[in-house]
């Protein structure tokens, strides 16, 4: 992640997890998870 990736990522005030340090289990349960409906205001880019 660069700089200018990271200073956005903290304007947005969002976590950010390096996908490297996640296990495969760990990335199949969140390819197939669903956001709680209400929720969609969080992949708003601002």
């Amino acid at each position: 992640m660069t700089w200018n990736d990271r200073r956005s990522q903290a304007k947005r005030d969002r976590c950010v997890e390096a996908t490297v340090t996640l296990s495969d289990d760990e990335i199949a349960a969140i390819e197939k998870s669903d956001m709680e409906p209400g929720l969609d205001h969080f992949n708003v880019d601002c």
